[in-house]
Protein backbone atom coordinates (compact mmCIF):
# COMPACT_ATOMS: atom_id res chain seq x y z
CA UNK A 1 0.00 0.00 0.00
CA UNK A 2 1.31 3.28 -0.59
CA UNK A 3 1.20 6.07 1.74
CA UNK A 4 -0.85 9.09 1.40
CA UNK A 5 1.58 11.51 1.63
CA UNK A 6 3.69 9.57 -1.01
CA UNK A 7 0.35 10.24 -3.00
CA UNK A 8 0.37 13.79 -2.89
CA UNK A 9 3.81 14.19 -3.69
CA UNK A 10 2.98 12.51 -6.60
CA UNK A 11 0.01 14.15 -7.43
CA UNK A 12 1.53 17.69 -7.09
CA UNK A 13 4.29 17.11 -9.33
CA UNK A 14 1.71 15.82 -11.82
CA UNK A 15 -0.07 19.09 -11.24
CA UNK A 16 3.45 20.80 -11.97
CA UNK A 17 3.68 19.18 -15.50
CA UNK A 18 5.87 16.01 -14.31
CA UNK A 19 4.60 12.77 -16.96
CA UNK A 20 2.56 10.03 -14.77
CA UNK A 21 3.66 6.47 -14.52
CA UNK A 22 1.56 5.84 -17.13
CA UNK A 23 3.02 7.96 -19.86
CA UNK A 24 5.82 6.24 -22.33
CA UNK A 25 8.17 9.00 -20.99
CA UNK A 26 6.40 9.27 -17.46
CA UNK A 27 8.34 9.57 -14.20
CA UNK A 28 7.89 6.34 -11.94
CA UNK A 29 5.32 6.95 -9.01
CA UNK A 30 3.98 10.19 -10.55
CA UNK A 31 0.04 9.56 -10.59
CA UNK A 32 -2.87 11.58 -11.07
CA UNK A 33 -4.95 10.91 -8.07
CA UNK A 34 -5.47 14.32 -6.52
CA UNK A 35 -5.70 17.79 -8.34
CA UNK A 36 -2.69 20.31 -7.52
CA UNK A 37 -4.23 22.25 -4.79
CA UNK A 38 -5.94 19.45 -2.86
CA UNK A 39 -2.36 18.01 -3.26
CA UNK A 40 -0.22 21.09 -2.03
CA UNK A 41 -2.54 21.30 1.13
CA UNK A 42 -2.58 18.19 2.41
CA UNK A 43 1.65 18.50 1.95
CA UNK A 44 1.43 21.66 3.92
CA UNK A 45 -0.74 19.87 6.58
CA UNK A 46 1.63 17.31 6.81
CA UNK A 47 4.57 19.26 7.10
CA UNK A 48 2.80 21.57 9.65
CA UNK A 49 2.16 18.95 11.68
CA UNK A 50 5.78 17.96 11.24
CA UNK A 51 6.65 21.04 12.43
CA UNK A 52 4.41 20.84 15.01
CA UNK A 53 5.72 17.71 16.65
CA UNK A 54 9.31 18.30 16.52
CA UNK A 55 8.52 22.08 18.64
CA UNK A 56 6.73 20.03 20.88
CA UNK A 57 9.81 17.12 21.33
CA UNK A 58 12.49 20.00 21.46
CA UNK A 59 10.48 21.74 24.01
CA UNK A 60 10.21 18.71 25.78
CA UNK A 61 13.69 17.62 26.46
CA UNK A 62 15.43 20.66 26.02
CA UNK A 63 15.74 21.26 29.51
Amino acid sequence: MVRPDCRAAGSLAAALGAGTQTEPTGTPGVTAILDGGPAAALLIVYALAAAAAMAAIIQRRDV
